[in-house]
């Protein structure tokens, strides 16, 4: 607990106090608390609008991938939320938690599923490319939502292209198909080539 104390623990910790929930009195609810609390504002840039969200991101664990979210902070090329592309499985999975189901994908992409994101891996077994279910996608200073996804792109990236039906940012790292809401994918940018080929 040490290493989540100080400024941040009082401030998680006053987060939490509220009509819906208390703070666990002992050492081990309290560090969990934290750590929930800490995955969250990490992976959202932000603290929970409500104390309803507050409980609900406890339960969940306070992981990016929990439906209490709602959106999803991307950082263009690096990351999405808390999970950074380059990781390694056990690396994404000490963060995040053992996932729902994994398998191979049809080209041969390690796949972890979670609640409401897949994380690939390429062949080097390093994370490769991320697509997850957000409403709501939080850029630099941007919050978009996904109804205005292709017109906030459009007027921002001129390098947009579409290929089978996905439209592709080359300036934001990020593809989706405007006819599945609300599932984003986002890669680093040596993806950029291969999603160009894509015929």
């Amino acid at each position: 607990m040490q290493a989540l104390s100080g400024g941040f623990g009082a401030a998680a910790v006053e987060l939490l106090r509220g009509n819906h929930g208390r703070v666990q009195s002992t050492a081990a609810g309290q560090e969990r608390t934290l750590k929930c609390l800490a995955l969250y504002v990490f992976s959202c840039g932000v603290r929970p609008k409500s104390e309803r969200q507050q409980r609900d991101i406890f339960f969940a664990g306070g992981l990016p991938h929990s439906s209490a979210l709602g959106f999803m902070k991307v950082d263009s090329f690096r990351a999405v939320g808390i999970a950074k592309f380059g990781e390694f499985r056990a690396a994404l999975v000490n963060i995040l938690g053992h996932p729902l189901s994994e398998g191979f994908s049809r080209i041969g992409d390690l796949e972890l599923r979670y609640q409401n994101a897949i994380y690939r891996f390429d062949s080097t077994r390093v994370l490769a490319e991320i697509t997850f279910d957000a409403p709501e996608i939080e850029f630099a200073s941007d919050t978009v939502g996904f109804a205005n996804l292709a017109e906030y792109l459009a007027a921002r990236d001129s390098d947009l292209f579409e290929r089978v039906g996905f439209i592709v940012s080359p300036a934001y790292g990020i593809a989706f198909d405007p006819n599945f809401p609300s599932w984003v994918t986002a890669f680093p940018v040596e993806s950029i080539p291969l999603w160009r080929e894509i015929r």
